[in-house]
This record gives structure tokens, C-alpha cells and sequence, in this order.
């Protein structure tokens, strides 16, 4: 018999290593498993990713989250890291919306995009446009910009916003923030119909 290598023979070869490869990552998840905080899970889905499971700190249920990883050895020491990182982050963040946002951008690598973010005065621009493009919900006629009441009811329930942001100073060249929000929520007297 001869020792050459037949494409038959090199698939089998491949497929053998390919699966032994396999099996040396499940032991080394196997292992990191053992070194995961108690309250964070690295979870394998399917043979590409990593996952971590914890409780939700806005559902206080037990869900599993990307954190995106690679199923690699690499990948997988990854994971244990951000599983200890996001231990931490549940001890220190009270609130869910800032846990997520720390989330996202350290365990899932997203970046704010700061620069393709709408601004205040888009925003504003954008609910005119849409106000004078619909149609009065009583006449079921079109809005125009030529007939004074539709100015008027723009002006009374949008209109109002718009000015509120200004006599407050804040800047509607800027993206959206919650302390903007809340700095002109709370201008109106609480208890009242506008506020």
C-alpha cells in the first residue's frame, strides 16, 4: 500500500482536526466555567459566539446577553473577563439605563456616535414638518402654514417646547440628554396639565 495522502483521506484528516480543535475549546470553556463569578455565567450558543447570562438588573430575571466573543481559545478568556467586569458593574450601577449604556459600550464595544446623532433643532424641524404635513383630526382637511389657527395649535402644544428649551439656554445645536429633559419637565409646576 502506498502512504500517499488521497482527497478522501486529507477531508478525514481535516475533519479529525477540526474536531479536536472543537473539543480542546469546550474543555478550556470548561474550565474558565469554573473561575466565572457566581453570579455571571459564560454561556456557549452554537459553535461561533460566547454569551453571559446574569439577572437583568431592569427585569430582575435571569436572560443571556451577547458580549461579543468569539468562540476562541482567546475568546473564551475574553468572556471570563467581561463576566468579572459585568459582577462589578451590577454592584455599582443603581440604575438599569446606566448599567446598559456601561454595557454597551465596554463589554459590547459600541461607541456613542456622537457625530450622527439628531440634534434638539432637528428634532424640532422634524415634528413641524410632520404637524403641517398631516391633516386636522376634526376637518380632516390638510395643515397649512397659511391658516392661522393650525399656527396657533402648533404653536400652543409644539411650539412651546421649543421656546421652553430656549428661555432655558440650552443649547438646541446639542443631542439629547436627560438632564436637558428633566431641566425643562420640571420649569413646569408639577401637578399641572402642561408639566
Amino acid at each position: 500500500m502506498s502512504n500517499t495522502k488521497t482527497p478522501q483521506n486529507q477531508g478525514l484528516q481535516d475533519k479529525q482536526n477540526e474536531y479536536t480543535g472543537y473539543v480542546h475549546l469546550l474543555e478550556v470553556l470548561k474550565e474558565c466555567q469554573k473561575k466565572q463569578p457566581k453570579t455571571v455565567s459564560l454561556k456557549r450558543q452554537g459553535t461561533k459566539h460566547l454569551y453571559l447570562q446574569f439577572i437583568f438588573p431592569d427585569t430582575g430575571k435571569r436572560s443571556t446577553k451577547p458580549c461579543n466573543v468569539k468562540f476562541t481559545e482567546e475568546g473564551i478568556h475574553d468572556a471570563l473577563r467581561k463576566a468579572k467586569l459585568v459582577k462589578s458593574a451590577l454592584l455599582r450601577y443603581d440604575d438599569p439605563d446606566d448599567f446598559w449604556m456601561w454595557y454597551n459600550e465596554i463589554i459590547l464595544e459600541k461607541k456613542e456616535r456622537e457625530v450622527n446623532s439628531i440634534t434638539y433643532q432637528e428634532i424640532f424641524e422634524a415634528l413641524e414638518k410632520e404637524y403641517f404635513n398631516g391633516y386636522n383630526k376634526n376637518t380632516k382637511r390638510k395643515r397649512s402654514r397659511d391658516i392661522p389657527n393650525d399656527i396657533q395649535t402648533f404653536d400652543k402644544y409644539y411650539g412651546m417646547l421649543a421656546k421652553r428649551f430656549t428661555k432655558l439656554k440650552i443649547n438646541i445645536a446639542k443631542s439629547p440628554n436627560w438632564d436637558d429633559f428633566e431641566k425643562v419637565l420640571f420649569d413646569w409646576e408639577q401637578g399641572t396639565k402642561k408639566f
